[in-house]
């Protein structure tokens, strides 16, 4: 596959992965965050053995490796309940944005930090450029301060924080991706059971129809062709590279709610986006990391 196949294919995954907070959204009114880890992790997880079952014995762990997993297991679990503990308490339109304008730029904050590289001009100019794009995108001189420091939203910004971290950590791993994706979503499978149980004395519940569909939404289109695109892009491109592609969500996030929702595209959502998409094409210039 070449780069340029490679980055279609990442961008109509980042295109799918926008609509997923509105499907997230919809969901956090049947069941807790908790139980909502463990069903999208199941289902995930289940899906995910079919196109992995035959590169498996290819696949070798050494000790470094499997520390590596392990923290990128617990990072993706944290990533998760902070998604779904954000969009249950928080705004969803700014969560959506805040996670995936963040992110790249926290990811480059961390590699820059561990190769001890000082970012170059034009790097400089895409943060700002991501940075302008969320400020647009929200349009953040009309918030007040209690409603950008309320609970949701500082979910998000943990949220961005694991999922940078999963990043980086993803870059070092030579496992493929599709297997990287579905062993750090197994032992969210059981922290999500126990966490429900523990929080709610219940064992996970069967729900209506509306909550396996947008299950099965963020399983396949939001993990497994969404994740495992965004962590192969990370691997081939680099971190900086592959993790620039999300700052492509938050006009995707816009737009599918313009007509899922009926939401008004302004002028402030497309120069944002405009911006956004700028960043990616500045980072892309970057030398893999």
């Amino acid at each position: 596959m070449s780069n340029n196949q490679l980055y279609l294919l990442i961008s109509i995954a980042m295109f799918l992965w926008g609509a997923n907070w509105s499907v997230a959204k919809f969901s956090t009114q049947f069941a807790d965050p908790f139980e909502l880890v463990f069903w999208r992790f199941l289902i995930t997880a289940i899906c995910f053995i079919p196109f992995i079952y035959r590169k498996w014995k290819q696949v070798t762990f050494d000790r470094n490796s499997s520390v590596l997993l392990g923290i990128s297991a617990a990072c993706m679990t944290l990533y998760q309940l902070s998604f779904f503990k954000g969009l249950e308490k928080g705004l969803a339109g700014i969560g959506g944005i805040l996670v995936t304008t963040t992110n790249p730029i926290i990811a480059f904050i961390i590699t820059s930090f561990l190769l001890r590289q000082w970012p170059k001009m034009h790097e400089l100019l895409a943060l700002i450029l991501g940075l302008s794009s969320a400020l647009l995108l929200t349009q953040a001189w009309t918030l007040s301060s209690e409603s950008i420091l309320q609970g949701g939203n500082l979910y998000f910004l943990g949220a961005a924080l694991m999922w940078a971290i999963v990043s980086v950590l993803s870059h070092r791993l030579t496992i493929p991706s599709d297997i990287f994706t579905f062993l750090i979503y197994i032992p969210g499978i059981l922290i999500g059971l126990f966490g429900h149980i523990f929080s709610t004395s219940n064992l996970p519940t069967f729900h209506p129809a509306p909550f396996w569909i947008s299950i099965l939404y963020m399983s396949f289109f939001g993990t497994i062709f969404s994740s495992s695109l965004y962590f192969l892009g990370v691997k081939r491109l680099g971190v900086t590279r592959g993790s620039s592609f999300i700052l492509l969500v938050p006009g995707s996030a816009m737009l599918t709610s313009y007509f899922a929702l009926g939401e008004p595209i302004t002028w402030f959502t497309l120069i944002g986006g405009t911006l956004g998409v700028s960043a990616v094409y500045l980072l892309n210039k970057t030398p893999s990391r």
